[in-house]
Order: C-alpha cells, then structure tokens, then sequence
C-alpha cells in the first residue's frame, strides 16, 4: 500500500507596504526637520555673542547641550507614537494581504490578535522607538561637536553652517536607511507571527531582484524551500528573508493539504 504524497499549496510572496514605507521615511524626516530648526535658530540666536565671548565661556555649546535634554524629553513620547503607528499600519497591510492570498488559495481564516502576535508586535515596536529617537540624537551629538569645535579658540560662522549642513544629510540618509530596513524587518516580524499561528511550517526563498547590488548568496538561494523557525542557510548562517541590512528578499509560505 502506498502513501499518497500531500498536496502543496504556494502562496505569493507578500512585500512590505511602499505606502507606509514612504510615511514613516516623511515622519522620521518631518521629526529631523523640526530638530534642525531648533538647532538653527539657537545658532542665530547666540552667535553674536559666541564671537565675543572669552574662549573659557561657551554660550552657544551650552545652549545646544540644553537644546538636546529638551528634544530627549519629547522623543520618549514621540517615539513610542510614531512606532505604533508604524507597526500597527503594516500589521494592517500584512493580514489583510495574507487574507487575500488565502482567500485565492480557498480557505477562509479570521486572524486575532493572539498572544503570539502581541509579543511580535512589542519587539517590533520597541525596535523602533530605539531607532527613531537615533535619528535626532545622534545629530544632535554631532551638532554639539561641531559646535564645540568651531567655538574653540574663536568663532568660525562658515565651517560650522557647512559641518551642520553635512549632519542633516547624514541624519536624512539615516532616516531613509531606516525606514526601507524597518519596512522589511517589521513584515518580517509580523509573518513569522502570522505564520506560526496558522501552522505554517515552511517557505520558499523568492529573491526580490531590486538591488543595485544583490548578494550572490541570495540569488543563488531563489526558489530554495526552508523551515520557518530556522531560516534559510546563506553564508554561514540561518537566516530569514529580508533580516540581514539592505536586503529586499521576502518569501511564500507552502502549505500542505
């Protein structure tokens, strides 16, 4: 007597929201803008008294430090808010892409906030708050050693309005770099959870093919089957699409019928 092998259904691959990726790039941007304006405006405000004060005697550094404590203070709540927003617009995109993918596939599946799910979306979250309050805090950590700098035995207005030009962009990219790696990584937080819930065991690599520079491993790790809580075996190591920095693979679940 033989056994009938199970049936394999493959899902689509789902990829994370451009959409939100795109919002929370212009709010991390938005909140880097609002940090630079302060900064500007406090140069304005005592650069005319750092070009005459003894070297001993540093006002605008000093203001730039208080200027810092105060933009700490607001990021607590301003990251947690723009963190759940975040997570909870791609936990949305998530499962309501899933539903239909299932829905396409013939199964029809009420998806709940288990406890699971819960967790994932605190880690995911937690995640966040930590990078977008990075982003205004490190410029400022670099506003205040420019400052420190051009203060130092006299007052130089140009090199400091061009060291702070270059902070901001460094900031921008940041935000930009985040909120594409974010976008990947809290999907895949999400689909690890989704999937564990309905007992999805296994996927398929599905190389995305969108960068300028793929990694060969990627590539030749197309089309590969692999279980879910372990991930895929790619250069040394077990890892799940869209984990490692700047890559855009994602994966399709494989349900057996």
């Amino acid at each position: 007597m033989s056994l009938s092998k199970r049936k394999k259904i493959l899902l689509r691959p789902i990829h994370p929201n451009a959409g939100i990726q795109q919002k929370y790039r212009a709010d991390l941007n938005r909140l880097l803008r609002s940090v630079r304006n302060d900064v500007l405006a406090t140069v304005d405000q005592w650069k005319d008294v750092a070009r005459q004060v003894a070297t001993d005697s540093n006002p605008l550094a000093d203001a730039i430090d208080q200027l810092m404590i105060t933009w700490i203070r607001k990021l607590s709540e301003l990251g947690e808010r723009m963190a759940k927003e975040f997570i909870g617009s791609t936990l949305s995109a998530y499962d309501g892409n899933l539903k239909r993918q299932l829905r396409r596939a013939g199964f029809t599946v009420k998806l709940q906030l288990t406890d699971t799910t819960k967790e994932a979306l605190k880690v995911a979250t937690g995640m966040n708050v930590g990078l977008i309050r990075s982003i205004p805090t490190q410029y400022l950590a670099d506003v205040s050693k420019h400052v420190y700098e051009a203060t130092s035995g006299g007052f130089d207005l140009a090199t400091l309005t061009d060291n702070l030009d270059h902070a901001y962009h460094i900031g921008r990219n940041r935000a930009k770099l985040i909120a594409r790696d974010q976008a990947r990584k809290a999907m895949g937080v999400i689909e690890q959870a989704r999937r564990q819930e309905l007992g999805v065991t296994r996927a398929i690599w599905y190389h995305s093919g969108a960068a300028k520079e793929p990694r060969q491993s990627h590539i030749k790790a197309n089309g590969k089957e692999f279980d879910v809580d372990k991930g895929c075996y790619i250069d040394g190591e077990w890892i799940l699409p869209g984990q490692k920095i700047n890559c855009g693979c994602v994966s399709r679940s494989v349900i057996e019928v």
